[in-house]
């Protein structure tokens, strides 16, 4: 069969390994050896078979777990002491080296040259200040079937292992160390969140921290105050990949309002008769995606303001008028980023043109949902525009 789509099945012809592999001839031969010892550095490490360290001369059914049972990898554990190793440890390919550990051109059957890590982290670039959990890193499945999953590798530990996030930051000379984690450990596949609480008095709005992934055999919620190196608990680097970064930084920011995404820009009046009031209401989408809502209704409030004769006070007559009637909720509106929509009519009014008229409208509007990375405000929500 030899190779198709970038995995090798049986019989193997070298040469096609080499050629997939995009490998030289050692001293001008097809060397099994050369090929097998990943000197040249070209052995997809995330392949779940491949050569591995393995006593034999031929492989057997789980030869690819590797005599120490994490699949070919050099998984860096890190303690409490050397926190800086999350950052830089990498996940080395642990290729045999002959004699004791053979090299094995059958090693390589069922190799998939194509294989990725099993998740891809996202580290959010914000994490809001409000009550509540919220998204500190998405982690997404991304794998072929001839791709090892994490939790193979991990089985070495005989325990789950979650994906846990640490926090940093100094700020006048003090330093503020937060740690969090999936509620999920990696066994149970799918799509992962570490979910951070907004509410912690130090996320202070403005601070940025620096981000760091870890695997931890630890849940350590959303709180941030529980540590991973507690108890018997075990805490690796997380895996290193050219196709994700595994640090980061997450800024602090204020809880969004209602005009973070749409705001009145302008709203014109002309009276006509002394009995109505006709108007245009700009809105437009502040922020960075299409947004979609509805239009619950348009109203103004306008106060007439009356000197009596041989009197110092004056009288006020307010009224809260519904320009537009009923809500008009089977209609949907979208505007893209900083695009604008307008709205006009007509009201009619009571007053007969002798005093001073003062109003103001308001609009109040159903966002609908997001289609960006920030979550909708639910409810009805009122944008005022003084006249």
């Amino acid at each position: 069969m030899g190779v198709s789509n970038g995995i090798v099945s049986a019989p193997i012809n070298p040469q096609e390994v080499y050629n997939l592999l995009g490998v030289g001839k050692y001293n001008g031969e097809y060397n099994i050896n050369y090929l097998c010892s990943n000197n040249h550095g070209k052995i997809n490490k995330w392949a779940k078979y491949k050569p591995v360290k393995y006593p034999g001369l031929a492989p057997s059914a789980n030869y690819w777990k590797a005599a120490d049972g994490f699949c070919g990898f050099k998984v860096p554990r890190v303690d409490g002491t050397n926190i800086g190793a999350l950052e830089t440890a990498t996940w080395e390919y642990s290729a045999p080296t002959g004699d004791d550990e053979p090299f094995r051109l059958l090693d390589f059957e069922g190799y998939d040259h194509n294989a990725r890590p099993q998740y891809v982290p996202q580290i959010q670039k914000y994490i809001t200040k409000k009550a509540g959990s919220q998204v500190g890193v998405l982690i997404t499945e991304n794998f072929t079937s001839g791709s090892l999953l994490l939790k193979e590798v991990m089985a070495r530990e005989l325990t789950d292992v979650y994906v846990g996030l640490m926090l940093t930051n100094t700020t006048n000379g003090v330093t503020y160390t937060y740690y969090y984690s999936t509620s999920q450990p990696i066994s149970a596949g799918g799509n992962l969140i570490i979910g951070v609480a907004g509410d912690n008095a130090n996320l202070t709005v403005g601070r940025t921290f620096k981000a760091v992934l870890f695997l931890c055999t630890a849940s350590l919620g959303s709180s941030g105050y529980l540590t991973p190196w507690s108890g018997a608990n075990m805490v690796w680097a997380f895996p290193d990949s050219p196709i994700y970064d595994r640090v980061g930084s997450i800024t602090i920011r204020r809880a969004e309002t209602f005009e973070d995404y749409l705001n009145i820009t302008s709203w014109t009046s002309v009276t006509t008769g002394h009995s109505s009031i006709k108007f245009t209401v700009v809105i437009k989408n502040v922020s960075e995606f299409s947004r979609t809502f509805k239009r619950k209704d348009i109203r103004c409030t306008y106060d007439i303001s009356r000197t009596y004769n041989n009197s110092a006070w004056d009288r006020v007559f307010k009224e809260r008028q519904l320009l537009f009637g009923a809500s008009d909720d089977t209609i949907t509106y979208s505007i893209e980023a900083g695009q604008s929509i307008n709205f006009s009519g007509e009201t009619l009014i009571d007053w007969g043109g002798a005093f001073p008229l003062k109003w103001y409208g308001s609009i109040i509007l159903e966002l609908l949902g997001s289609s960006g990375k920030y979550d909708a405000l639910g409810g009805y929500n009122e944008l005022s525009y003084n006249m």
